[in-house]
This record gives structure tokens, sequence and C-alpha cells, in this order.
């Protein structure tokens, strides 16, 4: 090989190798590491039900027809299911309890790598050393880059598409193993490897993490303070009401995560990536929210006052939404277990403002019934039912018919293709999402009917709210729906149904 071909593939390789120029430092100091990242790619902040990821980004576009992301994980060797010897009780700070049980399920990113479905088949083999700068109060005992790949799980039609190939960087500390994983399109294993290897090489070990520093100080059980504020070990307790464990969680998330902000109302937390010129936008989100719970409250009595607050996460475009883990196909979702209600604000101001509705009143009927969901049929039926609420100041002024399931509905009852009252009543949600399409449009229009198409005095009125009180008194769906249908015709009902779905034709009186 000439000099001159042997200088261009050496200057080759270290493009290939490096950082653009313009990229910057991203720092951890709550779990101890910094990071370059790859210009214009987004911050994503994980879901609060993340057991291990901390911090991830996600390409500007999808390169290729897939998503390009680059994840870090932190793993606590030394977890028990707590950290040590420590019980995670109420009695601990809520950041400290939610960061230790984050990191108290796998304690490497292999064992990670083998319990998670996305990454089944992917094998970390043949990895070559990798060296890594630290703190000097930091000792690493391994570090290893690795080659691999694994399926993307994405189709086109009946198409699979191209598998994702990835490169981790897995650093292991005494106490902790940090994973960097960055993942493309295979066909664009050209254009972003070098970038990748660049970003896993400029990881470096920071002091200890705060984490570790917190629990440090706890020294080893702790016990309740009778409720009160006051001391538990060497960290001073207090203990916090649901808003302020919310304002909280919400000011800690925008700090780590760059581009994300947020606002309060009285009820909400609402939590956004979307362009400052967009705050009009959120404070009418907020304005909204805060009219149609006033309009659930009264609707729906709730067993006793709510006092959680959930945080409302506006992604700023269909594909942040995507980044953060909505699911394909959906354009909002609430979520119990991380306390979430998350959406995207669209081109059109309409679509995102009627899934609101939609997800709001999810997370708000939740609540109400003492953390339990009722069945699909009067869940996503009344979801889609105020989807169509006209909203006007500080209340809701008017119902419109929810045009999204209007005409699907009215054609399957007209064929006879809708799914039978005295089966629908009872589905559960897997037999519910089963046929979504006809399902929710179907149960839209039950709602619908119940609400707009009966006589005032009319027995079938007590249908919606003997549900409710007896779901909210007895926590069973089935004595809920026993109890809401006793001594009525289903035969008859849905026959009125029909009629009304069909033809607009409204139950006289008896």
């Amino acid at each position: 090989m000439c000099r001159s071909t042997l200088f261009m593939l050496t200057v080759l390789l270290g493009v290939l190798n490096s950082v653009p120029a313009s990229a910057q430092t991203y720092k951890d100091p709550k779990f101890g590491y910094s990071i370059k990242t790859l210009p214009k790619w987004n911050a994503v902040p994980p879901k609060p039900d993340e057991k291990h990821l901390v911090m991830k980004w996600a390409s500007a576009r999808e390169i290729r027809d897939l998503p390009a992301e680059i994840h870090v994980y932190v793993f606590n060797r030394k977890s028990t299911g707590g950290y040590g010897d420590i019980e995670i009780g109420d009695d601990m700070p809520a950041s400290l309890r939610t960061a230790l049980k984050r990191l108290g399920t796998q304690k490497s990113y292999a064992t990670f790598v083998k319990s998670d479905f996305r990454r089944r088949g992917m094998a970390l083999a043949k990895g070559k050393k990798l060296r890594i700068k630290r703190h000097k109060t930091r000792t690493i005992e391994s570090a290893m880059i690795y080659d691999t790949s694994r399926a993307s799980m994405f189709s086109r039609g009946s198409q699979k598409m191209a598998d994702y190939f990835v490169l981790v960087g897995v650093v292991t500390t005494p106490d902790w193993e940090y994973a960097v994983e960055c993942f493309a399109s295979e066909k664009a294993i050209r254009k972003l490897r070098g970038s990748f290897q660049g970003i896993i090489k400029s990881f470096r070990l920071l002091d200890a993490p705060q984490v570790e520093e917190q629990v440090a100080a706890t020294g080893s059980r702790q016990s309740r303070s009778n409720g009160k504020i006051g001391t538990a070990g060497n960290y001073e307790r207090t203990t916090l009401t649901e808003r302020e464990a919310a304002k909280k969680r919400a000011r800690e998330q925008v700090a780590r995560t760059p581009g994300w902000w947020y606002l309060e109302t009285p009820r909400y937390m609402l939590v956004t990536n979307c362009e400052e010129k967009r705050k009009p936008f959120i404070k009418d989100v907020g304005r909204r929210l805060e009219a149609i719970r006033d309009k659930y409250e009264k609707d729906f009595p709730p067993a006793k006052p709510i006092t959680a607050v959930s945080i409302v996460r506006i992604c700023k475009d269909q594909k942040g939404y995507f980044d953060y883990g909505g699911s394909r196909g959906s354009a909002g979702y609430w979520s119990s277990s991380a306390k979430e209600l998350v959406f995207y604000r669209a081109d059109s101001t309409d679509k995102p403002l009627k899934v609101l509705n939609h997800e709001a009143f999810h997370q708000y009927i939740f609540y109400s019934c003492g953390k339990l969901s009722p069945h699909s049929w009067y869940n996503e039926g009344y979801g889609d039912y105020y989807a169509g609420a006209v909203i006007q100041g500080k209340r809701i002024s008017k119902i419109k018919p929810f045009l999204w399931r209007r005409d699907t509905i009215r054609n399957a009852a007209r064929k006879g293709t809708h799914v039978p009252i005295k089966d629908i009543i009872r589905y559960t949600q897997r037999e519910y999402y089963a046929n979504p399409q006809l399902c929710y449009a179907q149960g839209w229009s039950m709602i619908y009917f119940l609400n707009t198409a009966l006589p005032k005095g009319h027995p079938w009125q007590k249908i919606l709210p003997t549900y409710l009180k007896t779901l909210q008194t007895t926590k069973s769906r089935d004595k809920a729906v026993d109890a809401a249908f006793k001594g009525i015709d289903l035969d008859a009902f849905e026959a009125a149904w029909r009629a009304y779905t069909i033809r607009g034709t409204k139950v006289r009186a008896k």
C-alpha cells in the first residue's frame, strides 16, 4: 500500500471515529457520567416506569425509514430489590425512592438484554476494550465496546423491515454498570457507525452518583417519624403532598432533559418540548384541562376526594411522541402506572385537543373509581363522548357527535355487523382492543345514545350512574354491569340503540 493511500485511510478512520465539533456535552451528576451528543438530535426523557434507562436521544427524522437512537442505561450491581439492606418505603424522599426502585431490578446490561423482548437474540460477543476517562474517585473494573445487531420489529405491510445495527459501550465499576447503546437501520451503518463510536468513546465517569451519595447518607434501615417532618437516619425527610411531588418530578425531568419545560395549572403539571412560541397553545391546553375537569367532577362524583396530580406530557410532534414511547397508530394515552397523560401537538390544533379530552377522561375516571378503570365500553365510550366537547372559556358549552366514530358504527349497525350489546358490555379490554375500529365506535355510540336519545325519567337513564356507583362501591366490574342492566330487556335496548344510530330516532316516553 502506498503512503498516500495509507494516509487517506488514517484520515478517514479518524473522521469515522469522531463526534462532530458542534456536538455538545451532556452532564448527568445524578448518575455520575457525561457524554457527547449529536447535533440536532432530540433529548428524550425516560418514561417514569422505565427501570434502567436514564436518558436517550433520537434523530430528528427517521433514518432509512427507522428510528435512530442513543440510550444510556445505569444498573446497580449490588441491588437486592432495594439497595443493600435499605428498605424502600414511603418515609424516604420521593426522588430517592424513585431512583432506587428504578435501579433495583437488573444488575447488568447483559442480564437486561436477556430479559428484554425487543433485544431478543441480540448477542454481546467478541467485544473490544474501551478506554474511558474517569474522575479520580471512580474505579473502572472493565470497559468494552460491542458491535452487534437486533431485529427492528418494524414492518411495512407484510414486508419485514431492516434490522438494527447496534454499538454498545459497557463500563463497569464496583457498584454501578453503565451502558451506552446506539442503534439505527443497518442500511445507515456507513453513515452513522463513526459517529456512534465517537459518542461511546466520549463517555466519561464523573464523581460518584448523587443517588449513591444519598443512599450512603441514610445508614441502614429507616423508620417513620410519625408522619411528620423530621429526620430519618442522617437525612431530613418531608412528607410531600401529591402536588408537591408532581411538581418536583416535573422540575427534575426538565432540568435533566434539554429542550423540555413545564407549566403549572391548579390541578395539572404540563411538561413539553414544544417551542416557546407554542406557549399560547400549552396555556390553552391547561385552560381546557381545568374546564373539562370541572365537568368530570360534576358528572362523575369521585368515591373520595382525588389528591393525585398527574403530569400531562405534550410532545412537540408525532415523531417525538413515538420516540417517547407512544404506540404507532395511537395519538395519545393515559398510563396509570406512570401517572402520565401523553399526547402530541399535531399540525391541526383540533385533533390533539380531541385526544386530550379523551385521555383526560381516562385519567380522571381511574381516580374517581378508586384507582380502577371501568369496562372499555364505558371508559373508551365516554372518552370519545367528551372528545366531542366544545369548550368556551372555562366551561363546556355542548357535546357534539364525535365524527371520527359516527359513520363506522352507523354502517355496522345498518348491516348488522356490530357487536351484540349483551356481549360488548362484558368485553375485557383485550377483547375490546381486538377489533378497535368497530368497538371504539360502538362504545361511543352507546354512551351518546344514553346521554342524548332518552326522554326525561326513562328507566334506561339509570344505567350509567348505577354502573359508576356500583363500581365505586364494590370494586367489581361484573357487579357493576349486573346492577346497571338488571331488569333491562337487552334486545329492546339494542333495537332502540340501532334505530337511533342509523336514523337518529329517539326513544319515546312511556
